[in-house]
Order: structure tokens, then C-alpha cells, then sequence
């Protein structure tokens, strides 16, 4: 009898809480892994960094250049996740193995929940032993897809909540892949594997004066936020004559034109991310039109 080879599993960790020491001392507490995978380990401890697009890059080229691996978990900070988990879902949109995000949170009362701390990092182990091509989150009983999913503020059962085809597995007694909801992206393109932050980001609220756009200087891309507002005709003509590509989310009853992009089938995180990817590909408009309207790495709604 063939015994089948054990899948090797990278744990990385981009973490603020714990030192090189506590965090090798917490993961024996947790002998079930080594029953699940080949586990090793890499600690990326960042206190300044983990929030900064430099950083997600960073941490993507770490992921590209481990080539033994069959998979990856990456713990990271609650806060800021959606944002590195959606990065990366671009950086690596050709990447095969599957990248798994899971973090430790803090409960209401302010103390830890070790038990789902535990259960989310041993799921996220099993489900990056999978065959399957995705950048993922992992709490509670769900698999989901980063860059579809929105943080949960209503719920404390599941901190993230996202669309059914973006829940690419169940947990109950084990771990159910939803093979109809993987992405089916046959041949992904290979983008360059940067970020380009030099982006305005503007909420427009009922009383925001476009005037204020005009003193825009060295920026590559502007993001407006409508907050489910209506653009009006004279602000739509005002925008379409800055010299920049403008992208729209969150307007009602917009469509993309010239310089003008809309991206209400995106995430607040995904359109953010993916601007900051596109802008990093191309300075020419109609190419960043299409970028932005292209299901890179089945992040559209």
C-alpha cells in the first residue's frame, strides 16, 4: 500500500500580540496540526507595518518565493484584514495553492475566545491542505472568499458575512468545499505584484463641495465614496475634466464612462485594493476601465 505524501502547510505569522517565543509556544499547544499537515513556521511580526500596502507586498512575495508549500495560513490582526486579505486575492490572483486569513479576536467583555481562536487556526490548516485556488477567510463555521466578504457589526456569531457564492465551504464535522462557488478564472493573467497607494480616498456626504477637488496634486487615482448618494449631472461634468481616473462607489444610478469608473459590485475593501492593483498595472484610462470591470480574482458581486 502507498502511503499518500503529507501536505506541507505554511503558518505565517503578521501578528502584534505575541513574540517569537509565545507565538512557538502557542502553536504546541496545538498538537492536532501535525495530525492535519507538515507544519512550519514563519514570523513576520510587523507593529507598524501590518495596516500599510508596502507590508501586503511583501507579504505576497513571501508566499510567491516558499514553492515547497501546499498551502498558507496567514494570522493576522483583526483590524486591517479585509484589506491585506483583498490585496493579496489580486497580488496572488494566479497564485494555485490556496491562502487562508484567520485572526485572533478580542470578545465585547475585552477577553480572548480562545476555543474559536483555536478552532478557526485548525480549520484554516485543513482547508489549506484543499485543492482548491483561492485567497480565503476562515471563522466560525464558514470559508469565505476575501474579496467578497464584509465585516459583520450585527451578528456576534460570524464576524464576516458575504453573498452565497462567495462561501466557498462549510464546517461541521469536517470541511465541505463548495466547488460550484471556486472561481473560474482558466487562464489568470500575471499582473506585476504592486500597489500603487497614491490614491485620494473622499466620502462625499450630502454637503461635500467638489470645488475642494481641484487642489488634488501628485495623485495617480481618486476614490469617491457616495454613501448611496445621487451624482448629479453638473458633478459628474466637473469630474470627467479632472485629469485622473475617478472611481465611483457607492453612487446610485451611475455608469462608467471616460474618466468616470463605477464600482457598486465591489466591497468598500475589494474596490479599494483592486484601484490601488490597477493603478500599479497601467496609466492609461480605457485600460484601467477594463481592468476595473474584469473579474480578476472573482471579487465581483
Amino acid at each position: 500500500m502507498i502511503r499518500q505524501a503529507r501536505k506541507k502547510i505554511l503558518i505565517l505569522y503578521c501578528g502584534k500580540e505575541l513574540n517569537y517565543e509565545n507565538f512557538c509556544a502557542w502553536i504546541k499547544e496545538m498538537p492536532e496540526l501535525e495530525i492535519i499537515a507538515e507544519i512550519a513556521f514563519l514570523f513576520l511580526k510587523n507593529d507598524d507595518g501590518c495596516d500599510k500596502n508596502y507590508f501586503w507586498e511583501q507579504l505576497s512575495q513571501e508566499i510567491r518565493k516558499q514553492k515547497k508549500f501546499d498551502g498558507f495560513v496567514v494570522i493576522h490582526p483583526l483590524s486591517g484584514l479585509l484589506f491585506v486579505s483583498c490585496a493579496l486575492s489580486f497580488l496572488l490572483n494566479d497564485f494555485k495553492p490556496p491562502v487562508i486569513f484567520t485572526a485572533d479576536y478580542d470578545r465585547p467583555d475585552g477577553e480572548k475566545n480562545k476555543f474559536s481562536i483555536k478552532a478557526n487556526l485548525i480549520n484554516s490548516v485543513q482547508a489549506a491542505t484543499m485543492d482548491f485556488s483561492e485567497v480565503a477567510l476562515m471563522f466560525g463555521n464558514r470559508l469565505l472568499r476575501a474579496n467578497q466578504a464584509a465585516r459583520n457589526y450585527v451578528s456576534s456569531l460570524s464576524l464576516f458575512i458575504g453573498p452565497e457564492k462567495s462561501v466557498l465551504g462549510k464546517i461541521d464535522f469536517s470541511i465541505r468545499i463548495l466547488k460550484k462557488n471556486l472561481k473560474n478564472i482558466k487562464a489568470p493573467a500575471r499582473f506585476k505584484s504592486r500597489l500603487n497607494d497614491r490614491i485620494e480616498y473622499v466620502k462625499v456626504l450630502p454637503f461635500f463641495n467638489f470645488d475642494n477637488l481641484r487642489k488634488l496634486k501628485e495623485k495617480d487615482g481618486l476614490f469617491l465614496d457616495g454613501t448611496g448618494q445621487i451624482l448629479s449631472a453638473k458633478n459628474s461634468d466637473f469630474l470627467k475634466k479632472l485629469d485622473l481616473p475617478v472611481l465611483l462607489f457607492n453612487f446610485q444610478d451611475i455608469e462608467s464612462g471616460r474618466n468616470l469608473i463605477a464600482a457598486n459590485y465591489l466591497t468598500m475593501e475589494a474596490a479599494l485594493t483592486k484601484f490601488m492593483f490597477v493603478l500599479a498595472q497601467t496609466k492609461k484610462i480605457s485600460e484601467i476601465n477594463q481592468l476595473m470591470a474584469a473579474n480578476i480574482a472573482g471579487e465581483l458581486l
